[in-house]
């Protein structure tokens, strides 16, 4: 009675402590290629297949297909069909173990199998391993014996020993180097070739043995569990007792356990626990349970692999964290929402459940039957069921019972409402989504939200779907089906203000890409995700912007549902499985079916409960866990080699085909492949041998040499294939994607030579030479006179063709050079011809002078283009920068074509700045806009447009300029765009480039630049040229002069501008307006100058006005009698406008009478110089000019900025003594600053800036500070003995500032100067 008892109590606890787990399996069986169902061993080979033994042929599995072996008349197949037993020795051979027919085995290196004669009655092959000595140990039976190979020949061996007779079942070697022995009577261990019984183990059929990594050894047999420990047997069948098997060790200090009928175990052995394993698929479930698992096995990457009577099943142990609800039925799971004690879920079209963890168990909530689920949440601390028919909540104190909540004080209207989403804002206001709008509840009012305001009509039967309260912008976030996001903004009392409305029709900050929307998520810093049909939006707090996160496995996917874990990773429900996303590493993994997770269709229902657990509704019931135990398999994907094709036949190891054997050992073994002309057709497969997620793996593969990328190949085409390949040597990489989606970098190779064809290798192409040397001399011999004629007139021929070729290039190239000089003498021919005709007024008389001396200049430069090719194709550097105004430049250059726009009736327009001071070679630039603009006329049709813009840039630090000469003529073609740089290209249509588009072209890149052509917005082409006019792009040799090198820029420099730069004392050139209506005189004056000043021209006063408006020049020199406006009359303009009224201004005239002096001096001119007049007294007066105007500079330096010297007019006086009278009083201040004067006197800073360079040499600043150290230096002079006090009273307020100020204008610190004045030392 007792020892029933016992038995009871051990069974008792058995069901006490067994604990199910489940895992995801997937299922090998006969439909999937599986040569039988009744599977007896499996065993994982060295290269990475998986081997299963079957009552009906080997198997050999890839992952994805099985390949059979099974016995025939040819004795190199299997002796029998009836596998037993697998095991691969150290020389690459899978041993191959039968039931009543004797061993075999495959070699791994050439695929070859050979039967080994095994002695009489022991042909029950149960186990196969090896010993240290290398023999091969065989258990059957009838007992042991023993396979050895002496020079490559086998012999077998009977082993006598103790277990002789005995059914062996299973042969373990420990890692002390004993064997043990699980045999039909007890388990028999072999220390020292001394055989013994393990105690407790007498007259016991054992089946199976394990050896743990930590040295524990455990058998099962057909009364339980055991394990050994000093030799003894020691029952664990306190915790099962069953009819075992197989074992095998887990990942984690663990053992899994198969048995006869009571499905897989797992069992910690920390704490022993026995886990039984069910398969989240039902029907898998059924194989696990209600069969025997004959064998279990786990392989390389953690995979584990049990057999039973319909197959295999395999999952890998590291995706088993997903765990799935036991929920009440499958079905498509619409909403949910988790506490730590309950689950509230419901199914769409159906009803409402609350899942309790205590009792494991769902009970359903009683709602009317017309009320369908849609969404589950709390609002105001409790549980709310939005419906089909409203929205309920769960009553007080009342588990699981629900009442209708009263939105509005009409039953029928809250019975009609299809509510799909609620919340309620930081003030109380309560938002309703439903299928017909926004329904809004404040304390004083309720309804539908376009009601209350009437602008928001368009939110009228709006299908709002998902809102969020968003407390970091005091707002309400509103989504909807088919008309994108509403934001609801709220003021401080919770009023709506203001609402803005987000989608795919808007522009700017308010577009987003799908109007559909699933659901929002706000992490804690503020960020908003938003899920959409086609992919994840995010919003930063500080931006009005919604943008897409172009990730993979997230960009463009169905976004149902977000929850955040622990760790800040995001989760997303996708109709395509469930991702996993990380914001801070832009990293997204995607789970699947195959992973452990019920299917792959999720959907918008999650949540997550306070003890961090996450819930995912999907269709077929719900997945949880916690992210903090999911974990990827960490083996890498490594890649196998399974077959070759060739013109689509597999070919076989030693095979020949077509001329040569292609592998001497299997494929997989195989480092080079050498094919000859006629096998140029052939396929090469593979696999992955990492078999936790082979259903979703990817493979990618190039062969280098032949493939300029990647080809990527989804895993139901796993082969790379070619035809027709040139001869030569190439490698073919090939690699496969790990269980997480990212590519291995585990790389496979193979070496490919394509061997040519006979008749194209280098011995036929000798042979072909030695043979048609040889049929020549004979002819040359026999022949010779007729040969030496033909040869004659073969020569003849030859070089007429070679003249014709040279003539017809010439004939091109004089073409293109009559091309080039066509423009410039149409442009002299038209203005003589006007002349010649006269009756032409003064204006245009002088323009055609104009365009005839500027396009003679021209020819000269284009001669100069013809000459610049050899320079430049000798590699002479040709770049010859200096600073210049670019702005001017190009608009003088333009001018030019003045007369052919005018003649053409072409809206000819110049876009420029006034003004910009840049380095850049001017001979370069005035090449490039003359070809540039020359086709421009040539392809732009009478009243069409050309455009020439110009303007500054910034890349990377440095000045930029970009010049765009833009028409409406004739485009050219896209084709065209590419080749028209090319020297002599000719096309069919404007294209047509000859050597002007090319010298433009090389120009530019001279010049560091770069030129583009483009369609034109006018119609035609554009022509876009970049170049760098910094003076930190050129070396010092690429400068025109020394002097063009520039020094550091003071502080108060601006781009674009021309500083005051000293170079050995003298400063750079002056700029000099010459303002005469007399063409030739103008251009005689400006050859004078140019060589010691920078010469800007006009024509008459009022165009010298305007130019010295723009330029702000340092002298001007003009004529007095001039149409539009005279000389006297532009002079007191001048004087009379501050921006300009300090240039001094030089005139000549013919009039020497004293009358025509007086006014001039009286119009504030400077001095006059009478005509005809001496060049070098012209020089001399400008020289004096600028000598006078820079000791007055010193004066003021030194701090006379009392007394102002009277050379300057009135205006400047009184605008000086206003500056310095301003300082006075304001400097005290110790904020003020530039811009302060600069609003006192009513100019801009620049205008400021460069009104006191010209009057006094210094810029602003200095200025300011100048006056206040003067003011310190009088109060130090007058008794002041604190710098401080002194510091105060000029209004800086640092004294190192003021000290490095002092010594700057006395040479002495303050403390210094002020112990001199109290010494009498000054």
């Amino acid at each position: 009675m007792k020892k029933y008892l016992i038995v009871l109590l051990y069974i008792g606890n058995f069901i006490f402590t067994t604990a199910a787990q489940q895992l995801q399996f997937n299922s090998l069986s006969v439909k999937d290629g599986l040569s039988q169902h009744d599977v007896s061993s499996i065993i994982q080979d060295s290269e990475g297949f998986i081997w299963i033994g079957t009552y009906d042929g080997l198997n050999r599995f890839d992952g994805y297909s099985a390949e059979h072996f099974f016995h025939t008349d040819n004795p190199s197949s299997l002796s029998s069909n009836r596998i037993l037993s697998l095991f691969e020795d150290h020389k690459k051979r899978l041993w191959i173990g039968t039931d009543g027919y004797g061993l075999n085995y495959y070699s791994l290196a050439d695929g070859a199998i050979k039967r080994i004669s095994v002695p009489d009655n022991y042909k029950i092959i149960n186990d196969i391993t090896q010993n240290t000595e290398g023999d091969i140990l065989v258990a059957t039976n009838e007992g042991l014996f023993k396979i050895t190979e002496k020079e490559q020949t086998f012999s077998y061996e009977i082993l006598q020993t103790p277990i002789t007779g005995f059914k062996v079942k299973k042969i373990k070697i420990l890692k002390n180097g004993d064997i043990v022995y699980a045999t039909n009577k007890g388990v028999w261990i072999n220390h020292n070739n001394q055989y013994s019984l393990i105690k407790g183990s007498e007259n016991t059929l054992f089946k199976t043995i394990t050896e743990t990594l930590t040295g524990q050894i455990w058998v099962g047999g057909v009364t339980g569990l055991f394990q050994i420990e000093n030799n003894t047997l020691i029952s664990r069948n306190d915790k099962f007792r069953k009819n075992i098997l197989s074992i095998v060790e887990g990942t984690n200090n663990d053992i899994w356990v198969s048995t006869f009928d009571s499905g897989l175990l797992h069992i910690p052995l920390n704490s022993l626990e026995v886990n039984q394993i069910n398969a989240v698929n039902s029907l898998n479930h059924k194989l696990l349970s209600n069969n025997p698992l004959t064998y279990i096995f786990k392989d390389a990457t953690n995979t584990l692999w049990v057999s039973n009577k319909n197959g295999v099943l395999y999952s890998n142990l590291d995706s088993e964290k997903f765990k799935s609800l036991p929920v009440v039925k499958k079905g498509h799971v619409r909403t949910l929402f988790a506490t730590n004690n309950r689950v509230f879920y419901g199914y769409q079209a159906d009803k409402f459940y609350t899942h309790y963890f205590d009792t494991n168990y769902s009970k359903p909530i009683i709602l009317p039957e017309d009320a369908k689920p849609f969404k589950v949440d709390t609002l105001n601390g409790r549980v709310h069921l939005g419906t089909t028919k409203g929205l309920y909540r769960e009553k007080v104190s009342k588990n699981n019972e629900f009442e209708i909540v009263p939105i509005f004080s009409d039953p029928i209207l809250n019975r009609s409402m299809i509510i799909t989403s609620f919340c309620k804002d930081m003030f109380g206001n309560q938002y309703f989504g439903t299928l017909q709008g926004l329904v809004y509840k404040t304390a004083n009012y309720t309804g539908y939200i376009q009601e209350k305001f009437k602008k928001l009509k368009y939110l009228q039967n709006a299908r709002v779907f998902a809102l969020k309260v968003d407390r970091f912008n005091n707002c309400i976030w509103v989504g909807t089906i088919s008309k994108g996001i509403f934001k609801l903004n709220l003021d401080n009392s919770g009023e709506i203000v203001l609402i803005e409305n987000f989608n795919e029709q808007m522009v700017g900050s308010y577009n987003i890409p799908n109007n559909t929307i699933w659901c929002f998520f706000q992490k804690k810093d503020g960020t908003l995700y938003v899920g959409t049909d086609t992919g994840l939006l995010l919003k930063k707090p500080n931006q009005n912007k919604f943008k897409s996160v172009l990730v993979e496995n997230i960009q463009n996917k169905k976004i149902l549902a977000i929850v955040d874990d622990e760790n800040s990773n995001l989760w997303l429900n996708n109709s395509q499985g469930l991702i996993k996303y990380s914001p801070e590493t832009g990293l997204a993994n995607k789970y699947n079916y195959f992973d452990g997770l019920l299917t792959n269709s999720f959907t918008e229902a999650i949540s997550k409960n306070q003890n961090k657990q996450l819930f995912f509704g999907n269709i077929s019931g719900i997945n949880y866990f916690k992210s903090a135990e999911i974990k990827n398999n960490t083996f890498s994907s490594k890649i196998a080699f399974t077959g070759l094709l060739l013109n689509n036949k597999k070919v076989d190891v030693k095979e020949d085909l077509l001329g040569s054997i292609l592998l001497n050992k299997r494929l997989n073994n195989t480092r080079d492949l050498s094919f000859n002309h006629k096998q140029n057709n052939f396929t090469v497969e593979f696999t992955s041998t990492n078999y936790s997620n082979a259903k979703v793996n990817a493979y990618r593969y190039k062969l280098e040499g032949y493939d300029a990328q990647w080809q990527v190949l989804n895993n139901t085409k796993r082969y790379a294939s070619y035809s027709n390949i040139p001869s030569g040597n190439y490698t073919l990489f090939v690699e496969a994607t790990n269980p997480d989606g990212k590519w291995s970098n585990e790389t496979r190779t193979l070496q490919i030579e394509m061997l040519a064809a006979p008749w194209k290798t280098w011995w036929a192409y000798l042979f072909y030479l030695i043979l048609f040397s040889t049929i020549l001399f004979v002819i040359v011999d026999f022949w010779l006179n007729k040969q030496k004629l033909r040869n004659q007139i073969k020569l003849s021929n030859f070089k007429n063709e070679q003249e014709k070729e040279v003539n017809e290039m010439k004939l091109i190239f004089f073409t293109d050079v009559s091309h080039e000089f066509k423009t410039p003498l149409s442009l002299i021919i038209g203005p003589i011809n006007d002349l010649i005709r006269g009756n032409i007024s003064k204006d245009h008389k002088e323009f055609c002078y104009n365009i005839v001396s500027r396009n003679t200049n021209r020819m000269m430069h284009l001669v100069d283009q013809l000459l610049d090719f050899r320079k430049i194709n000798s590699g002479i550097n040709i770049l010859k920068v200096s600073r210049n105004d670019l702005c001017f430049f190009v608009n003088e250059t333009t001018k030019s074509f003045l007369w052919q726009a005018k003649n053409k009736e072409i809206n000819f327009n110049v876009i420029s700045p006034d003004s910009y001071f840049c380095h850049f070679d001017k001979d370069i630039i005035e090449k490039v806009i003359y070809n540039l603009l020359s086709n421009a006329f040539k392809y732009t049709p009478n009243k069409g447009t050309i455009e020439i813009e110009i303007k500054p840039t910034w890349k990377e630090e440095l000045e930029y300029f970009v010049i765009v000469i833009r028409d409406s003529g004739k485009g050219i073609s896209q084709l065209n765009k590419k080749k028209i740089f090319e020297r002599h290209f000719h096309g069919k249509d404007r294209s047509s480039s000859g050597i002007g588009l090319h010298l433009t072209s090389t120009l530019i890149k001279k010049h560091k630049g770069e030129i583009n052509v483009l369609n034109s917005s006018l119609g035609g082409t554009e022509f876009m040229i970049t170049l760098p006019v910094s003076s930190k792009a050129f070396k010092e040799d690429e400068y025109l002069t020394k002097e063009d090198i520039p020094i550091d820029l003071p502080d108060s420099y601006i781009p674009g501008d021309i500083p005051e730069i000293i170079l050995d004392g003298k400063s750079i050139k002056e700029k000099i307006l010459i303002v005469e209506d007399d063409f030739d005189l103008r251009k005689y004056l400006i050859q004078v100058l140019k060589t010691y000043y920078i010469i800007f021209e006009a024509s008459n006063g009022k165009e010298g006005l305007e130019v010295a408006l723009k330029k702000t020049p340092d002298i001007i020199i003009t004529d007095i009698m001039m149409p539009e406006m005279d000389g006297l009359e532009m002079c007191e303009k001048i004087k009379k406008n501050i921006l300009i009224s300090h240039i001094p201004v030089l005139m000549l005239t013919a009039k020497t009478d004293d009358k025509f002096y007086n006014k001039g001096l009286q119009a504030g001119a400077w001095d006059y110089i009478a005509k005809p007049f001496n060049s070098y007294q012209l020089l001399q007066k400008i020289k004096n000019i600028v000598a006078t105007r820079n000791n007055f500079r010193q004066h003021i330096n030194k701090g006379n900025l009392d007394t102002l010297q009277d050379h300057y007019v009135s205006y400047d006086q009184k605008f000086i003594k206003n500056i310095v009278d301003i300082i006075k009083i304001k400097m005290v201040e110790t904020s003020f600053s530039v811009e302060d004067l600069s609003e006192e006197i009513g100019l801009s800073r620049m205008q400021l800036h460069r009104k006191l360079k010209a009057l006094i040499g210094l810029s602003t600043t200095a200025f300011i500070n100048s006056v206040r150290i003067e003011k310190a230096i009088d109060m130090f002079d007058n008794g002041c003995d604190r710098v401080q006090e002194a510091m105060d009273a000029v209004g800086i307020n640092t004294y190192a500032h003021f000290s490095n100020l002092f010594k700057e204008k006395k040479g002495i610190t303050p403390k210094k100067y002020i112990d001199d004045v109290k010494k009498g030392v000054t």
